[in-house]
């Protein structure tokens, strides 16, 4: 193999247009059934700073 041949491939995860989906524009508010709502930008990144450790779930509640 050649050294300017790559060995690592790159996959990016299908969008819901590759997956033959239309969006839909949601005038019924929170409904899960159109995959849920957006969340704020604060809320997003308190999630991925959670996902960054793990904690005993019974220490939440």
């Amino acid at each position: 193999m050649s050294p300017s041949t790559s060995t690592t491939a790159t996959t990016t995860p299908p969008t819901y247009a590759d997956l033959g989906l239309r969006p839909v524009i949601n005038c019924m508010g929170t409904y899960t059934r159109l995959t849920g709502s957006r969340v704020l930008p604060q809320v997003a990144d308190a999630v991925r700073l959670a996902g960054d450790a793990y904690v005993p779930l019974d220490e939440l509640v």
